[in-house]
């Protein structure tokens, strides 16, 4: 699958999610067997690092060449970490203001998005590429 087109790699982005959140949620609101949740953990957790690797390999910033990609890339990554500290601090005003504990696959997955945010800001913005010949 090419992914020059924008179009195609915000469908990559979309289903990055879908198969995190997948991830995360599969087998917390199944209410079968636990051979149905385990077979629906692998299956999102396969999917996963398959999509994981294509992600990280397109948005990788080995491909930085001249000054304005570095540039374009490093907006990406304060941008990215200007929006997980928001969620950060609206998580501890959530645990601060009534006491609990954050359950841990809201945890994990606050990691996941700190790894995966400057890649999908790069993904998702980055106008069409040229086609390889």
């Amino acid at each position: 699958m090419r992914f020059e087109s924008r179009a195609r790699r915000r469908w990559l982005v979309v289903l990055f999610y879908v198969a995190v959140a997948g991830l995360y949620c599969g087998g917390r609101f199944v209410h079968a067997s636990a051979a149905t949740v385990i077979w629906i953990e692998g299956v999102c957790a396969a999917f996963f690092l398959t999509l994981f690797i294509i992600f990280t390999w397109i948005a990788g910033a080995a491909r930085c060449k001249d000054e304005r990609e570095i540039q374009r890339v490093n907006h990406a990554h304060a941008l990215a970490h200007r929006i997980f500290v928001g969620i950060f601090a609206a998580a501890l005003w959530y645990v601060m203001g009534f006491h609990k504990q954050l359950p841990n696959p809201v945890i994990g997955a606050g990691y996941m998005l700190f790894i995966t945010l400057p890649g999908t800001i790069l993904l998702w913005t980055e106008p069409d590429m040229e086609e390889p010949q």
